[in-house]
């Protein structure tokens, strides 16, 4: 936390179990929501926690896994996002590596459910969706590093409807395709004002 311009460790959190389960390969923070990734977590499987940050303490508000059988070893959690009521989880390896987005989405009771389960058509075995996000509002960025060849692109939703799900929009690609350019390694988005940025 900042306190007189100066930044100081306010509290530490352990994971929820004391297996090996890689928690904290992923985070993302939100006003005082906190998401972290444990990839191997429930056995292999992965998972990912959302904590709510009151009074200098971290409390564990939701526990997310995958909405099907993503499979052992899919890295669910590889990648995390959270903005307001919408939370964002990869699994970068599941379906052969293809890789899928789930998203989750929390009721006026407080409670995480997962409303959608997001992968392109055009993936194919080890492009690894998800390797990748970030999410603002209702835009989310979707990385595929390893795509075409490892030259790698970029999906990105919109929320639309009223049921609020998200939709595809065109995938962005590199100017000028070379393989191992892996293009999507890491994305970044903004959206406020009606204006919306996105940076790869």
């Amino acid at each position: 936390t900042q306190q007189d311009g100066a930044w100081a460790e306010a509290f530490t959190i352990d994971g929820p179990s004391d297996e090996i389960d890689r928690f904290g390969r992923s985070l993302d923070a939100d006003g005082n929501l906190l998401i972290v990734g444990a990839t191997s977590a429930n056995a292999g499987d992965g998972a990912a926690y959302i904590y709510e940050v009151l009074g200098g303490q971290a409390a564990l508000v939701a526990t997310l896994s995958s909405m099907d059988d993503a499979g052992h070893e899919s890295s669910f959690g590889r990648a995390v996002a959270i903005s307001g009521d919408r939370a964002v989880v990869s699994a970068a390896g599941a379906d052969s590596s293809r890789g899928a987005v789930f998203v989750f989405q929390k009721d006026r009771r407080g409670n995480w459910s997962a409303t959608q389960r997001l992968q392109p058509s055009t993936m194919s075995a080890d492009d690894m969706f998800g390797l990748a996000l970030d999410l603002d509002g209702g835009l989310l960025a979707v990385g595929a590093p390893q795509a075409d060849g490892r030259t790698g692109n970029v999906t990105l939703y919109t929320v639309q409807g009223r049921r609020g799900e998200f939709v595809a929009l065109p995938q962005l690609t590199p100017d000028e395709a070379a393989q191992w350019l892996m293009y999507g390694s890491a994305v970044a988005v903004s959206s406020a004002d009606g204006q919306s940025l996105v940076a790869v």
